[in-house]
């Protein structure tokens, strides 16, 4: 099929095609800066979203932590009544509470924190959402929670052996 001209076609000046020119290249860039915008947007949302579900991770630790004290100082009470019982002389101790104090040595409450929000935030780079100093604080607060696991399983391991 042939492609036939108006015989009246005008020809365009330079102007307008400087013009034409333009006003696409005007197009293009306001294109990329709406989607610039646009993925800011997103990313401030998103960045929003981790730090909610972070934050709701950090109060469950803190819950988590403070059974955890509260059963440690438990069992070193308990600990220390047993011990007191063991200076009293062999007709004063009584088997059957000693047994039960000792015996809640060898309980345990382990910690595990909650670290699914940060590993998603590490893993998906979005670290890059967060203020530095922030950033500092999550990797502060990520290795204190894995020393923490560290020494539960270092004190398991003294009760069961």
């Amino acid at each position: 099929m042939e492609v036939h001209h108006h015989p009246e076609l005008e020809k365009k000046g330079l102007k307008e095609y400087v013009l034409e020119g333009l006003m696409i290249f005007l197009a293009v860039m306001m294109g990329f800066v709406a989607e610039n915008i646009r993925e800011n947007i997103s990313e401030h949302k998103r960045a929003a979203e981790f730090a909610r579900s972070y934050f709701d991770d950090i109060k469950k630790d803190t819950a988590a932590l403070h059974t955890a004290v509260r059963f440690s100082k438990h069992k070193l009470a308990t600990l220390d009544s047993a011990l007191n019982m063991l200076h009293f002389s062999a007709e004063k101790q009584k088997d059957t509470v000693l047994y039960k104090q000792v015996s809640v040595a060898s309980n345990v409450a382990p910690f595990e924190p909650s670290a699914g929000t940060y590993e998603q935030i590490k893993s998906s780079g979005s670290l890059r959402y967060f203020d530095q100093k922030l950033v500092t604080l999550m990797n502060s607060y990520d290795v204190q929670a894995k020393k923490t696991v560290k020494r539960e399983n270092i004190d398991l391991k003294f009760i069961v052996d």
